[in-house]
């Protein structure tokens, strides 16, 4: 699965439904739709979950509706997937949303996020203007002004500043609705997310959520944050002291907390490996492994590389190369995905128990020893990791697995 955010990737993403999300896309955007405005969301997940992806989905529905109540006709291709997925039929919304994206972590070697935030605004309205709506001259004086009122300190030193730079960005933003047609009749609104907040320096972000939070009460501005809650509460402990409640300093930054979490993904590495389900010959215990190790979509990329060409039972004379070949081989190219060191352990012949835990805890891998049981599989287990003997095959089977830590050699 090519994983960059271009906008094709993210349709095509939707229209594979990989992850069974389209249904909460949907859910938000009509949140969005319906909540009052000057809400505060974050979209809260592990590292690795999709947050990105799930985000950016839904900034594309919200154009999508724009663009039809446009009359632009160039939608084919999105529209004959909204036609096929039923779930994503959204519109019309009572609401039209500019959006604006600002990754903080790529920003978080600059000094002031309110600088940076406007850089991105700027680059909103650039775009804007490409498309030939439209030029508001004001936009620009106004952009100005932040900026010089920003880089000279003179924000947020006093009362008066703080209501001014705010009134400043209030017109800057309203400027960008106007461009985009949308400053008549109180519809436009402006939709800001602000993504991989946990990434970033302990300081700076910290500092994004005490600067904008100055700047919430924004008319018909929502934002939303995305985030890793139990790793920004690390940096907000990191900045402020262990003995500041975290959880609670955070939670007053944000009015709703939406969970975004990945209910199958042994369903999306099947879909990203290109495999269907009911394979007779698909290695079953590949597709469970990203599941029983709780696979970040990430990880389950990465494993999918490693397991590129092996996703099919390898039949073998030898129970040992059986054995090593569709059991062995990807637990370990999964263990180093997820655990290094446990990988270690398993490779130096110490993780005897750990097989005999995955035995009982993933049914999958009773369907691939077939006849055989947990002491055929211990058998093998000790005969390659915690004895010498064997002959040349042995040897060199051995070496393979062992050179799969090093992310070298196919079996």
């Amino acid at each position: 699965m090519d994983l960059r955010l271009t906008k094709e990737n993210l349709w095509n993403t939707l229209d594979e439904n990989m992850l069974n999300r389209n249904t909460e896309v949907k859910e938000f955007v009509q949140m969005l739709d319906k909540c009052e405005a000057d809400r505060i969301f974050a979209i809260n997940g592990d590292w690795g979950c999709g947050k990105t992806f799930f985000i950016r989905q839904v900034c594309e529905v919200l154009d999508l509706d724009y663009q039809r109540k446009k009359g632009n006709k160039d939608l084919d291709r999105i529209e004959k997937i909204v036609a096929m997925h039923e779930e994503l039929e959204v519109g019309p919304l009572n609401r039209d949303f500019v959006t604006l994206y600002y990754d903080a972590w790529l920003h978080d070697d600059h000094e002031d996020p309110l600088l940076s935030l406007i850089y991105e605004i700027e680059s909103k309205y650039k775009e804007m203007e490409e498309t030939k709506e439209p030029k508001n001259k004001s936009f620009k004086d106004i952009l100005n002004t932040l900026k010089d009122d920003i880089e000279s300190k003179k924000g947020l030193q006093n009362i008066i500043e703080v209501e001014k730079l705010k009134k400043n960005y209030r017109d800057l933003l309203g400027e960008l609705l106007h461009q985009k047609g949308l400053g008549e009749g109180g519809n436009g609104h402006i939709l800001i997310v602000i993504d991989e907040l946990d990434r970033c320096k302990p300081d700076y972000a910290v500092k994004v959520l005490e600067r904008i939070k100055h700047f919430v009460e924004l008319e018909n501005v929502f934002f939303v944050y995305c985030l890793n809650k139990v790793e920004l509460c690390k940096s907000i402990e990191c900045f402020y002291g262990r003995k500041l409640k975290s959880t609670v300093y955070l939670n007053k930054f944000f009015d709703i907390t939406y969970d975004l979490n990945i209910k199958d993904i042994s369903l999306y590495y099947l879909q990203i490996a290109g495999v269907m389900k009911n394979n007779p010959k698909l290695n079953p215990l590949i597709p469970s492994l990203p599941q029983y190790l709780n696979f970040s979509l990430r990880e389950c990329n990465q494993f999918r590389e490693v397991m590129r060409g092996c996703l099919l039972i390898e039949e073998a004379g030898d129970e040992i190369f059986l054995i090593s070949k569709n059991i062995f081989y990807p637990i370990i190219a999964a263990l180093r995905i997820s655990n290094a060191q446990k990988c270690r352990d398993f490779l130096n012949g110490r993780l005897r128990e750990y097989v005999e835990k995955i035995y009982n805890e993933v049914e999958d891998i009773k369907d691939v020893l077939k006849e055989r049981s947990l002491k055929n599989l211990l058998s093998a287990y000790d005969i390659l990791f915690n004895s010498e003997d064997g002959g040349n095959d042995v040897k060199k089977m051995r070496s393979i697995l062992k050179d799969l830590l090093y992310d070298r050699g196919k079996v």
